[in-house]
């Protein structure tokens, strides 16, 4: 015959204490109910957030019919000027779209990159130059677009500032 220890009385080996909530399924049912409840509203909110995120806040999508970039503004090509940087044009218009690249590189012993971007169409030579100055160079020229519909601004950079800027369709007709 087992003795209880000090720290049991009878209650607490039957499972049962007095003044405590009945324990097994009337309390389980009681709890599942409430992570339902939990559950339900999380969902519910994220449904709503989702819903305002969509259809209530300003976007820059990357294409589609809804698409439109309130970044291009006569306003706002304006604001570009000859020899900003690229970051600075950045922080006018945001991130552009890569247009063509055209880049040479050459290292002090002579030996070179050439190469061209367009889309996806990519063409690169290497190789050494005789008889090099020893100077080293880089030269990389880049458009990069942003637009609006028919409406888009593109900017000439030559190793990370602006040459030339063009727009197509900001005067409204």
């Amino acid at each position: 015959m087992s003795h209880p220890t000090p720290f049991e009385d009878s209650n607490q080996q039957s499972g049962l204490r007095e003044g405590s909530p009945p324990q097994g399924p009337a309390r389980s049912g009681f709890r599942s109910r409430k992570w339902i409840g939990l559950v339900a509203v999380l969902v519910v909110g994220i449904g709503i957030g989702m819903l305002l995120d969509r259809f209530l806040l300003p976007h820059r999508a990357t294409g589609g019919w809804l698409w439109r970039d309130p970044i291009v503004t006569k306003e706002n090509y304006a604001k570009i000027k000859q020899d900003m940087s690229s970051w600075e044009v950045d922080d006018i218009l945001g991130s552009g779209v890569p247009g063509t690249e055209k880049g040479l590189i050459v290292d002090a012993q002579g030996r070179f990159k050439e190469w061209t971007r367009n889309g996806g169409d990519y063409n690169d030579v290497t190789g050494t130059i005789k008889e090099h100055d020893g100077k080293p160079k880089q030269e990389i020229r880049r458009d990069m677009v942003w637009r609006d519909g028919e409406r888009a601004i593109i900017v000439t950079f030559l190793n990370d500032k602006v040459v030339a800027r063009r727009n197509q369709n900001l005067d409204p007709k």
